[in-house]
């Protein structure tokens, strides 16, 4: 098609040129014919000659016009054919992309359609294991209440047979609380014979210091140190001699210096130890009078004040360092 439009052009460039060729011959001839004609046509040759010149120049434009007409219109033409092969060629290649979005679309129709088929199969295959679960759980069920039955019968004798045994242990309780009780009353008499046998193991028992109590004693008496007191031991029996040599002995060793004597039998009788403070005496004085006392008793010794003048010094005295001048006199006597 392109070639046939470039052998157009050439042909009708090639007319135009013969044509502007011929018109000067033409014009020369009729020159000539004027010529011979005489010289009495002369101007009017020569405006014809003006004119025909003036004619040759628009016939010459309008060639040119023609020349880029047909030049616009094989362009055209061009264009046309240009146009038309890629309309063919993009027609093509939409047919190949629609062909492929064809098949595209089909073999996603055919994956979802085999995915739902796989899916409707595992749906259908979980719905009759659900089948069978439920199946199983009603059998399980049923022997549940199966076994629930029993267990209710068998709770309703375990019932009768509990209230039996609650009417067994109810009386079993009441054996018990009297069995507890007459205990009770066993426990009580006991309880009083034992104090009564220690209380009289106690008063027979011989009165003594374990070497704790000593040191006890002796502590409590170190508080206030440096007192004369004067002492009188009653009684010649080995416990009133072992008590008093016990008792003078940490007296001593706190500090307190002591003046004793032993009094001979026949004399007035004197039971635990008397305490007794000389009137007008400084208070330091009546001070270690109350806590010799209290640290008597503390050791378990039966002790307590009396009056300083009712503590007469005995009329024989043996071992005596007795003075009689001191203002705290002590007499040590039996057990109570």
């Amino acid at each position: 098609m392109l070639r046939s439009i470039v052998f157009v052009l050439h042909f009708l460039r090639g007319a135009v040129r013969t044509r502007n060729t011929t018109n000067p011959e033409k014009m020369t001839a009729t020159n000539a014919s004027s010529i011979s004609v005489g010289r009495s046509n002369m101007s009017e040759l020569e405006s014809l000659t003006s004119r025909a010149t003036d004619l040759s120049s628009k016939a010459d434009f309008w060639n040119s016009a023609v020349l880029w007409a047909l030049a616009l219109t094989a362009l055209a033409a061009v264009a046309i054919v240009v146009s038309q092969r890629l309309a063919f060629v993009r027609a093509k290649q939409l047919s190949d992309v629609q062909d492929t979005i064809a098949g595209l679309k089909e073999a996603a129709a055919k994956d979802e359609q085999d995915r739902i088929g796989k899916d409707l199969a595992d749906a259908v295959a979980r719905a009759k294991e659900a089948d069978a679960r439920i199946a199983e759980a009603e059998r399980e069920s049923a022997e549940a209440n199966a076994r629930a039955t029993k267990a209710q019968e068998s709770l309703g004798l375990a019932e009768q047979h509990a209230a039996e045994a609650n009417v067994k242990a109810e009386g079993f309780r009441l054996d018990i609380a009297k069995a507890n009780e007459g205990a009770a009353r066993a426990n009580e008499t006991a309880e009083r014979e034992r104090l009564a046998r220690l209380q009289l193991e106690a008063r027979l028992a011989d009165r003594t210091l374990t070497p704790a109590q000593q040191l006890a004693l002796r502590g409590q008496l170190t508080a206030i140190s440096g007192i004369t007191v004067d002492v009188v031991v009653w009684g010649e029996t080995p416990e009133v001699q072992t008590l008093s040599g016990l008792v003078l002995d940490s007296m001593a060793k706190a500090g307190w210096s002591i003046n004793s004597g032993q009094a001979v039998s026949g004399g007035a009788a004197v039971r635990g130890i008397l305490v007794g403070v000389r009137d007008g005496s400084d208070a330091n004085t009546v001070k270690a009078s109350n806590i010799l006392v209290s640290a008597l008793r503390s050791v378990g010794l039966v002790a307590g004040l009396w009056p300083f003048e009712q503590l007469q010094r005995p009329s024989i005295l043996s071992n005596s360092s007795y003075t009689g001048t001191a203002p705290i006199r002590m007499f040590i006597g039996s057990k109570p």
